[in-house]
């Protein structure tokens, strides 16, 4: 991949894990469902502006239908995350949601006859185990196999974002328009679930609004760095490379609360960087 590719996938990775990051505090404090359909909200009204700024040309119906659903699986990926680790052990819900995000679409992409040589084949594997490394450990909970369906849910989401965001960008080039309206279904359908659950509250103290303005923000911004890109390379390269947020949330979680970093941290970070290296050979 191109050099400047490799370096918007990490951007793309630290991007999504500052706001995993920031996302798991505002959580602890007003709930995660929460957190997520207000994050999506200001995400959406950020890529609105850039998208007026910006002006490109009207979309065709293709790329219309791919980033809309494109929304519709990231907002379902992050309801059924959230749902999942509410309910399950981080340690097995993490990993696969991880796998299945990363894993799928960079097998889909090689079965539509992308290429990569075996220096990247090799990258590629060692980030993905990165993914799951890194996750493992994390946190645990009450165990329950009944989470098997929601990690499925949400890991198929995020893959299916990844691809149908790839195939709206093919359509026509644009970058802000796929953004937008990928955005503006994945807010939409978040708020019609929040109205449709009356345990959850979107009102939230004023104190809390720029922590949630940086999850939306950094959220946005690991979108806007996974399609550069996957415009300067192979999807699978692209995938896999902003999939290793999870060690971006961990490397944060040590610099700022002083969490310690276990031995699968460690790892994940080690194959991370390994990962990294053999993409960019």
């Amino acid at each position: 991949m191109d050099p400047m590719g490799i370096a918007f996938g990490i951007t793309s990775a630290l991007s999504w894990g500052s706001s995993d990051f920031a996302g798991g505090v505002a959580s602890r404090a007003i709930g995660s469902f929460a957190t997520a359909t207000i994050a999506q909200v200001i995400g959406f009204a950020a890529v609105a502006v850039a998208a007026l700024a910006a002006a490109e040309s009207a979309p065709d119906q293709a790329e219309m239908a791919w980033s809309l659903t494109a929304g519709v699986g990231g907002a379902i990926a992050i309801a059924s995350f959230y749902r999942a680790l509410a309910v399950g052990e981080m340690s097995l819900v993490a990993p696969l949601t991880g796998a299945v995000g990363a894993g799928v679409p960079v097998i889909a992409s090689f079965a539509l006859g992308e290429t990569v040589g075996p220096l990247q084949g090799a990258g590629i594997g060692c980030a993905l185990a990165a993914v799951v490394v890194v996750s493992i450990g994390s946190r645990t909970g009450p165990t329950s196999w009944r989470v098997l369906p929601l990690v499925a849910a949400a890991g198929l989401g995020f893959a299916f974002f990844y691809v149908a965001m790839d195939r709206a960008t093919a359509v026509s080039g644009h970058l802000w328009l796929p953004l937008l309206m990928a955005r503006a279904s994945a807010a939409a359908l978040l708020l019609v679930l929040a109205a449709a659950t009356r345990s959850v509250s979107l009102q939230v103290a004023a104190r809390y609004l720029p922590l949630l303005v940086i999850v939306g923000l950094a959220d946005l911004g690991g979108s806007l760095f996974f399609m550069l890109a996957n415009a300067k390379g192979p999807l699978s390269i692209a995938v896999v490379l902003s999939s290793l947020y999870p060690v971006a949330t961990a490397l944060l979680a040590w610099l700022v609360l002083r969490e310690r970093l276990g031995r699968p941290q460690l790892v994940g970070a080690a194959l991370a960087l390994a990962g990294i290296a053999l993409l960019a050979a």
